[in-house]
């Protein structure tokens, strides 16, 4: 099943003192494939951050820095789309509720015509 969601990476920046740090800032859109939606989200940044006894490495330190960039913003994204299925849950359950509601109404409605319709006039 192809994924209709997808995050899209729109910018990708990196900054560096090249001694001691790796920093990546994203700028990413949501989109829904089928409709083109977008929804541009905040900047996300991950850092790789040279420990004591190791040796700067710039690419190494730029994989780093990326991965946690993306982990962020793969984050941000679970909770906005946990939040917008809850609301269209609710939104549906609302409907269900309201067409049951609906249907009952009409119901008795057609009854108490039929029952009107039926007593002679006074």
């Amino acid at each position: 099943m192809k994924n209709k969601i997808k995050l899209s990476i729109i910018d990708t920046k990196y900054e560096s003192n090249g001694k001691t740090y790796v920093k990546c800032i994203l700028t990413c859109n949501l989109i829904h494939c089928e409709t083109n939606a977008k929804q541009k989200l905040p900047k996300f940044v991950g850092e790789a951050i040279l420990k004591d006894d190791d040796k700067f490495d710039y690419q190494t330190g730029s994989k780093i820095a990326l991965a946690k960039a993306e982990r962020k913003a793969y984050k941000v994204i679970g909770k906005i789309l946990k939040q917008e299925h809850e609301n269209l849950f609710n939104l549906l359950t609302d409907l269900d509720n309201f067409i049951y509601k609906s249907e009952s109404i009409v119901k008795h409605n057609t009854e108490y015509i039929k029952k009107l319709s039926n007593k002679d006039s006074i």
